[in-house]
């Protein structure tokens, strides 16, 4: 659940924001971006 999951799992998806999880007020925000799927894939 670090930051370098995240930049991992943003480098993957090829998206721009990585590192927006340092917010965690931010997290739902980001889990609904990336949709349950690619929460469940990626396991952020």
């Amino acid at each position: 659940m670090g930051l370098g999951t995240s930049v991992k799992v943003a480098d993957k998806l090829g998206r721009i924001g990585i590192g927006i999880e340092r917010d965690i007020s931010l997290k739902e925000s980001v889990y609904k971006f990336l949709g349950k799927k690619n929460l469940g894939e990626y396991e952020l």
